[in-house]
């Protein structure tokens, strides 16, 4: 397209002539690193032209101009296809140019036309996208090619044309295809033409990146390939070094909490680390982390993959990032005092501030700087202020909008994630660890009780959890032991702890684990702890002020409960203790050596629904389990002395009110707890009371232990 702009005033007569500034062009170009295509020579209408560039030693057309001549005041531009095939590099006017100034409408005009012709291109890249589908889709797949087999490596996804060449779609940010990359037998590359390139990608692993805590980034699909294989990680092909800032930023947009690795090629004229830093500082602008990698010597990783010949993973090493950030100043130039301000001073010194929703803790990463280990956490902070105050940052408000620039991360769900579950069945094997003279019930609690961790690490808002799971066994059976294997890192479980609900010290230090093992439950809680301990265990959030909170906040609830207990009548809730998963055990193997991670991983795979809340027990569930536990209730003196001498069967009934049934049992002078006490014994089996004349009466009978004459009961007769 000609981008003619005409003037309505007379040509001036002092302007360049054709030939000086077409020479200006070209030395334009010359200077910009770019050499016109001497058969097609220079174009002057403004239609884009094609420039050899030095790429790694060999002149390539890809470089691109445009020059308008025919103007009032002429101009140009330039640029690199492998960069942008839209914005410019540089732009050129004449050197006397300051005499010719346009005017307000021929500036206009040059807008529109650039409009017209970026429209013109956007149909051109539409065109081409459709061509893309309709080959791809017609195309058959491709498992073995001689440049896979050249490369050693696999097939992921791709397909290959009637002619033979492997193909490779180019992906937009919804994943529809919008061009195609072609390779020959040899290597040779190429593009379908009107393929959109800037910021298109292809995936390996493509299943992989919903919850993906790292991302890859490579150049080509051999290296993607090789990287992918050795660390079974999503990775992104950019088809070159100059698409990884923008592809980057596209799949940064949808992925902001993963980390993000940029390989890089080991070029001679270190393009590869350039363009895959810038890519990382894109990610880090935004708030991200990023990394950059890169072999230690020339090639890239499929290259140095290739001369291990084997299954060696090639050795990479981190390329330093320097940071960069562009800081809010008021009109006088001074720095603002915003939180914007504030992640410049984090950005400028690397440093990485982390919230764990599982410690419910910010953590606070300083390259290169060690601190004394019970003064960290508020050490890190002054450091932080510090470096503010050298950079000429307010500072005084860091330490609270530190909480708006943190990255909020789990560790726990990142580490069943870290690999994903490999097939071979574990979890049976994990709960044959727990020898139990009640299997089935074993069974059904340990599974439970297993979906609930997982919902606790996992789910959106965090989880409340019905029940606490309880080992009955002997002392030295190695139930702690058995507590201590479920994860590796220690931070995550807290042993022996002492819950009081009402202690905001205490609940903190439980809920700020995973899984919170209590104390030896006779000495935990008392008859009056109970129900706050039901109230305790059924809430999704807590309400904590952590330190330098200003006001109470709710934290999310992302702990399970786990207990043990040597004796075995230990539960003194008469009301009901189905809070209380009690498993007696027998033997435990707590040495069994299994990978956990994989545990995990099969349990959050084959077990656990997100939002389905399946960790609760069924109404079945719990009869089965309220019988059991009632093998590990304490009874009380009433209960005994009622269930032992009242006939429940029998049809020979009198009627007695409560305090003479009492009395006739021996207890002379009865509290308010043995009315309620009696009361319950005799509704669970089914005696209701009636009322006579205005009095409470109960129809049973019973023999009565204590007589006129005596002082205590008899001793019971006992059928021999």
């Amino acid at each position: 397209m000609s981008f003619l702009v005409s003037a309505t005033n007379k040509k001036d007569k002092s302007r360049p002539i054709t030939g000086n500034f077409r020479q200006e062009f070209e030395s334009f170009l010359a200077d910009n690193g770019l050499q016109l295509d001497q058969k097609k020579g220079l174009l002057v209408d403004g239609s884009i032209g094609r420039a050899y560039m030095d790429v790694g030693g060999k002149q390539k057309l890809t470089g691109w101009y445009q020059f308008w001549a025919d103007q009032t005041v002429p101009f140009g531009r330039c640029g690199d296809y492998r960069v942008d095939s839209a914005s410019p590099t540089a732009t050129w006017k004449p050197n006397n140019s300051s005499s010719y100034k346009m005017t307000d409408e021929q500036r206009e005009e040059i807008k529109q036309l650039q409009a017209e012709a970026q429209a013109k291109k956007e149909e051109k890249n539409n065109r081409a996208a459709k061509r893309s589908t309709n080959i791809w889709e017609g195309a058959q797949d491709c498992s073995e090619h001689p440049y896979l087999t050249k490369k050693n490596v696999l097939s992921h996804g791709l397909k290959q044309h009637n002619d033979g060449r492997l193909m490779i779609p180019l992906l937009d940010a919804s994943l529809s295809i919008v061009g195609l990359q072609y390779i020959d037998d040899g290597g040779g590359k190429m593009f379908l033409t009107g393929s959109k390139k800037k910021g298109s990608f292809f995936i390996l692993g493509q299943d992989l990146l919903q919850g993906a805590h790292t991302i890859n980034y490579c150049e080509g699909y051999a290296t993607a390939a090789s990287y992918y294989e050795d660390m079974k990680q999503p990775v992104v092909v950019s088809f070159d070094a100059y698409n990884l800032a923008p592809v980057a930023e596209v799949i940064f947009k949808h992925f902001a909490e993963a980390k993000h690795i940029f390989i890089a090629d080991f070029d001679d004229n270190a393009t590869g680390e350039k363009e895959a830093i810038k890519a990382a500082q894109v990610v880090k602008s935004g708030g991200g982390q990023a990394e950059v990698l890169m072999p230690q010597s020339k090639g890239d990783y499929n290259d140095h993959k290739e001369a291990l010949q084997g299954e060696v993973i090639p050795a990479l090493q981190e390329v330093r990032i320097p940071q960069e950030y562009d800081f809010e100043r008021n009109s006088n130039g001074r720095f603002l005092h915003t939180k914007d301000n504030h992640r410049g001073v984090l950005v400028t010194n690397q440093i990485e501030v982390d919230y764990n929703v599982i410690k419910k803790a910010i953590e606070i990463h300083i390259p290169n700087q060690k601190f004394i280990a019970d003064l960290k956490d508020d050490a890190a902070i002054i450091e932080i202020e510090d470096r503010a105050i050298k950079m000429g940052i307010p500072h005084e408000r860091i330490r609270f909008n530190l909480k708006l620039l943190a990255r909020e991360y789990n560790p726990v769900k990142e580490w069943m994630e870290s690999e994903p579950w490999d097939g071979k069945a574990r979890l049976q094997m994990f709960l044959d660890t727990i020898k139990s003279p009640n299997e089935p019930l074993k069974e059904m609690l340990m599974k439970k009780w297993l979906q609930g961790c997982v919902a606790a690490a996992c789910e959106e808002g965090g989880a409340n959890l019905e029940g606490i799971l309880v080992f009955q066994g002997a002392q030295a059976v190695g139930k702690t032991q058995w507590f201590n294997s479920l994860a590796p890192n220690k931070d995550w479980l807290l042993e022996g702890a002492t819950l009081n609900p009402q202690d905001k010290d205490s609940v903190k230090q439980c809920v700020s684990h995973w899984i919170c093992e209590l104390g030896e439950l006779g000495s935990t809680f008392k008859r009056a702890d109970i129900d706050q301990l039901k109230a305790f265990l059924t809430k999704r959030s807590d309400e904590l002020r952590l330190p330098y909170d200003r006001a109470f906040s709710n934290y999310q609830r992302r702990t399970a409960f786990y207990a043990s207990v040597n004796e075995k009548e230990f539960l003194i809730d008469t009301s009901g203790n189905r809070r209380f998963w009690v498993v007696p055990v027998t033997e435990i193997d707590w040495r069994h050596g299994l990978n956990m991670q994989q545990v995990w991983a099969e349990i959050k795979q084959t077990m656990y629904a997100q939002g389905d809340r399946n960790w609760f027990l069924t109404s079945e569930e719990r009869v089965m389990l309220q019988d059991s536990n009632e093998f590990f209730r304490t009874q009380s003196a009433v209960e005994d002395l009622l269930l032992q001498y009242i006939r429940f069967d029998s049809a020979d009934k009198k009627p007695v009110q409560m305090t003479h049934l009492l009395r006739d049992m021996g207890i002379n002078n009865p509290r308010m707890a043995d009315f309620k006490d009696a009361a319950r014994v005799l509704a669970d089996r089914g005696v209701e009371p009636r009322y006579s004349n205005g009095k409470k009466i109960y129809d049973l009978d019973y023999d009565a232990v204590v007589t006129a004459d005596d002082t205590f009961p008899p001793a019971p007769k006992w059928d021999m």
